[in-house]
């Protein structure tokens, strides 16, 4: 989930608070979130929510998608420095552990085509298979 500078800039210039946050939220990982967040706060004092004091958080060994994904949507309904902050830490530790899944999604999009086509050739075989053999076959000496 990564968002161009553009966009980012355009979030920058709105009066939208969400789509802010969510520009932010989209620009993680990346090298210069810092001068991003500074930048934020300086057109958007009332960026970060008041830390709602929940700590749910995981040992590091069970960060994974789905619990990035559950953080992510704590962070959706309470914008606090502290959750951003842990989304991110979380963010770069599943980046690092498993690698980013939409890469490796016209893969699987591949894989999934091959099947699908597969599946096809194989129905349409069975449905006029018979047919196509009775007329191939009729006029072979062995079936006559």
């Amino acid at each position: 989930m990564s968002i161009q500078p553009l966009d980012f800039k355009r979030a920058m210039q709105g009066q939208d608070i969400a789509a802010l946050r969510t520009a932010l939220v989209a620009s993680v990982p990346l090298a210069g979130i810092e001068g991003r967040i500074a930048a934020a706060e300086a057109r958007v004092p009332e960026l970060w929510d008041i830390h709602d004091g929940e700590t749910n958080v995981k040992p590091s060994t069970s960060w994974d998608e789905s619990y990035l994904e559950a953080v992510r949507s704590q962070l959706l309904v309470n914008f606090s420095r502290e959750r951003f902050d842990h989304y991110c830490e979380v963010r770069q530790h599943v980046l690092r552990a498993f690698g980013d899944a939409r890469s490796n999604r016209p893969q699987h999009r591949l894989v999934s085509i091959i099947i699908v086509v597969g599946l096809l050739g194989l129905g349409a075989l069975l449905l006029f298979g018979p047919s196509i053999f009775r007329v191939i076959f009729s006029n072979s000496p062995l079936f006559g």
